[in-house]
Formats: structure tokens, sequence, C-alpha cells
């Protein structure tokens, strides 16, 4: 269900289709938790949604095969980095807008892990390293929780695919 998802073929359990996530408002998106797992799949299962769909190698393939979906997947990073207040262009990321998302530990800090997890599995490396150099700007002198984070996004960034 995963690819036709992706595809914008069909919709995910909720009902919603790819397309109309991205239009739906940054309070929309921050205030749903399972809408992550859908745009952002991973080999892991969710410790919050079991219905999250998993990759499997099949759809890794799949993926990199299809224009349409490493494309998709680029919009959907392009519409988080949005709800964060950044942007990325020209192989880096930017501030565009003070979120308070950076400025404590929260759950936006777990989907930056799903999303940097995502992006590396499914060949979008650029953007992966790219937001991954903005985290170890942002976070190069992290202390207590915000350390432990930043030791996440550094593993799944160290971790082979």
């Amino acid at each position: 269900m995963l690819i036709p998802f992706y595809l914008n073929a069909t919709k995910n359990n909720n009902g919603l289709g790819l397309e109309e996530i991205w239009m739906m408002t940054d309070e929309e998106l921050e205030n749903d938790h399972e809408i992550v797992q859908w745009v952002f799949p991973t080999r892991e299962e969710s410790n919050f949604n079991p219905e999250a769909p998993l990759l499997k190698n099949v759809d890794i393939q799949l993926w990199n095969a299809n224009p349409q979906l490493i494309d998709n997947l680029r919009t959907s990073f392009n519409r988080y980095l949005k709800l964060f207040g950044l942007k990325y262009e020209e192989g880096k990321i930017a501030d565009t807008d003070m979120k308070d998302v950076w400025k404590y530990p929260n759950h936006n800090w777990m989907r930056v892990t799903r999303i940097l997890n995502s992006l590396k599995t499914l060949g979008l490396t650029e953007e992966s390293e790219a937001f991954y150099d903005f985290l170890k700007v942002r976070f190069k002198d992290a202390t207590g929780l915000a350390k432990q984070s930043f030791s996440c996004w550094k593993g799944v960034m160290e971790d082979e695919v």
C-alpha cells in the first residue's frame, strides 16, 4: 500500500492522500503524529503507530527506479522543512522562520530522526547530508536531551543503509 500511496493513487489509513498531506497547515501537520510515518517510511517499526508502513527491500528498489517516488519524497521533505521553519536550496538548509521546534527538546526531534533515516534509505543522500550539516551547526554545543537527540541523528547518518 505504501508505493501506491506515494504515487498519490491511494490514501493512507486515515483516508488522506499524499497531495492532501502536502496541503495541510503547519498546525495540522504538527498535531498529527501518524502522517510522518507515511511520508517518511523506514525499515523500523514505529513505537507509536503499529499500523505505520514499513519499507521492504522491494519498496526501496522500486523507489530507486521511479523518479516520481523520488520527486514526491523530495516534496514531502520540503513540506516538513517549512513546518520546521527551514528551507533547502543550493544543497544547504537555511532558517526561514525562527520556530520553537529548535529551542527545546520536543516530539519534532523524533521526526527529524525518521526523516534523516528515510531520506538516506531512499536515496536522497544530498538532502539528508544537508539536513545533518544544519543539525551539526545548530547543536554543536548541545547538552542534556539535545545532546542525546544529536547522538541519535549522528547514529542514523553513520549507519550503513
